[in-house]
């Protein structure tokens, strides 16, 4: 009996290169960003889509870190002018546009 051909998993994630796109951001970018990084064709959930436009307008983020039984960083990171930035990424080159409006390459 054959079976039909299963598909075959994407080999690339946001795992293997948003690392890579933060450094880049944070050598070469000159103001606070809030980094999302989806890989092409990737979707954009609506809760990540109404935070990066409220930064792009306001340049304001704060985020509480959960307490619980993980060790975590610290308690708050608070942003003031800061830039929202959506990288879509094919390969190495990404596609970053900054507050809804700015739109340049970058290769990471």
């Amino acid at each position: 009996m054959d079976l039909p051909e299963l598909p075959k998993g994407k080999k690339r994630s946001e795992a293997k290169i948003d690392g890579k796109v933060a450094e880049w951001f944070y050598k070469n970018h000159p103001r606070s960003v809030l980094l999302e990084v989806k890989i092409k064709g990737g979707t954009l959930k609506d809760h990540q889509k109404i935070l990066l436009d409220t930064v792009g307008s306001t340049g304001k983020f704060k985020y509480k870190f959960p307490d619980g039984r993980q060790r975590t960083p610290l308690d708050y990171v608070i942003l003031k002018d800061a830039d929202a930035v959506l990288a879509v990424c094919d390969g190495k080159v990404c596609e970053c546009t900054v507050n809804g409006v700015t739109k340049f390459n970058i290769k990471v």
